[in-house]
């Protein structure tokens, strides 16, 4: 027996509104989804922004703390490539060698030092690109007429593969320690000429008594 034309159509349109209730249903579902990743996504992005922000300025302040220091500090402060080229160097350097900064970056180290010391600083210079470790030196300058020792520490500064990029040298003056070691070795030297003369008497006096 054949339904009549009226359930068949009811039952049809009870068919369209679950379709479309489930339709519905579908699309709430994937925008209430796409919602909650946006919102997410904006949230973490911020707090991705403000940790970037946090990081720059944080970086900003230690590199202002170490320019501070570097510029502060009363030692010979440079940086040379592996050509023997500055790089960098603090004020305190230029001043001494009657300078500033800027007229010898660029240079090489004989803008600064004698032929005989440049050459070996340069030689340091190319041992620590070569081991990729800190090498101390020290070496005589000549400032006019005056002649100053430096104790030097030259580092390798190193790019995230490990690899030198530049040599950072950092010297301090120790003359006035040379001066007590010269004056230390004269004095034994002398109380030891002094003992053996002591000695030369005591032995030539001996026969004339």
């Amino acid at each position: 027996m054949v339904a009549p034309t009226s359930e068949i159509e009811e039952s049809v349109h009870r068919a369209y509104l679950r379709l479309f209730f489930l339709q519905g249903l579908v699309i709430m579902v994937i925008l209430v989804s796409a919602a909650a990743v946006l919102f997410f996504e904006l949230r973490w992005s911020r707090v991705l922004e403000k940790k970037v922000g946090q990081r720059t300025e944080d970086l900003k302040k230690s590199e202002e703390k170490y320019r501070s220091l570097v510029e502060s500090a009363e030692d010979f402060i440079f940086t040379v490539d592996s050509e023997g080229v500055f790089q960098s160097m603090n004020s305190f350097t230029a001043n001494f060698f009657g300078g500033r900064p800027e007229e010898f970056i660029g240079r090489k180290l004989s803008a600064l030092f004698a032929e005989e010391v440049s050459a070996q600083q340069f030689e340091v210079v190319r041992q620590v690109y070569k081991v990729g470790r800190s090498v101390r030196n020290e070496f005589e300058v000549e400032i006019g007429d005056h002649r100053i020792w430096l104790s030097a520490n030259f580092m390798p500064l190193k790019n995230e593969d490990g690899a030198v990029t530049a040599v950072l040298c950092i010297a301090r003056d120790i003359t006035e320690n040379k001066n007590l070691e010269r004056q230390l070795i004269n004095t034994e030297r002398l109380a030891s000429m002094g003992t053996l003369a002591a000695g030369v008497a005591h032995e030539v006096n001996n026969p004339l008594g």
